[in-house]
């Protein structure tokens, strides 16, 4: 297993380099947003405020007022969180369905390894890909973000809401992993797992629009945001939910992958 282990992280390096650099790119535009109205926020708000309210809802401004240091973490941390889990989605998939995609995997199930420890190389491997993206994020909102108000003292928000992505993000690994042991296609297990990941901000949306806090356990985009971690810390209920709902995904990712028909 540790062969395939070791060729899988070899595999996968050029995606997450790509993803981890769109993520500190997207930190550094941030910086480059707020530098300007870091003293001056009141000038931000007032264009936030003049915008319909589903409109400040998609683009993550209407959580937390943005005339705050928390507020301008609150939005960067929204679109940290869409390519996170997008990252999250897109790797269960193409670890797993890479080989039927490439047409490699006769060349990789010919070698004297059973497919339970394949399947479970390349799970490891992705969720190592999961930690480092994690650490990507927390890095890029210390470095770029955090300095730009240093008297909000948002180094532990930074990283208190980043476990809760990196929690979050796990559950999406384990959709697109089942996503891909479950779909018959490469183009389809993406599809499928992609469908799931926007339903659940649709979802997140309808509940931020209309505040029915009590359906917030529906979606995962909701279980650890800003909000909700900063007034009240993780919330060990959905800790829970998403370890569960992690392991459920990973379990059926394995039973499916035993059973499936691979496409050589």
């Amino acid at each position: 297993m540790k062969y395939i282990f070791l060729k899988e992280l070899k595999l996968s390096r050029r995606s997450l380099i790509i993803w981890s650099a769109i993520m500190l790119l997207t930190a550094m535009f941030g910086m480059a947003e707020f530098y300007s109205l870091r003293n001056n926020l009141d000038v931000l708000m007032n264009a936030v405020s003049g915008m319909p309210r589903i409109v400040c809802i998609a683009f993550g401004t209407d959580s937390i007022p943005v005339n705050t240091p928390l507020g301008c973490y609150a939005t960067m941390y929204y679109y940290f969180g869409i390519i996170a889990y997008c990252f999250a989605v897109y790797t269960g998939v193409y670890i797993i369905a890479r080989d039927e995609r490439f047409k490699t995997s006769e060349f990789l199930y010919t070698k004297p390894f059973s497919r339970n420890s394949i399947i479970t190389a390349k799970m490891l491997v992705a969720a190592l890909n999961i930690i480092v993206m994690a650490v990507v994020t927390v890095v890029g909102s210390l470095v770029f973000l955090v300095p730009l108000f240093p008297e909000a003292n948002l180094a532990n928000d930074a990283v208190i809401t980043t476990v809760g992505m990196f929690l979050t993000m796990l559950v999406f690994l384990a959709v697109g992993l089942f996503s891909a042991t479950a779909s018959k296609s490469y183009g389809q297990a993406l599809l499928n797992a992609f469908i799931t990941l926007i339903l659940c901000y649709a979802v997140s949306f309808i509940i931020e629009y209309t505040k029915i806090v009590n359906l917030e356990f529906i979606t995962p985009i909701r279980w650890f945001n800003v909000k909700s971690v900063t007034d009240n810390g993780i919330s060990i209920l959905y800790v829970l939910l998403a370890a569960a709902i992690t392991a459920v995904g990973v379990w059926r990712a394995l039973k499916c992958y035993e059973k499936r028909d691979l496409h050589v």
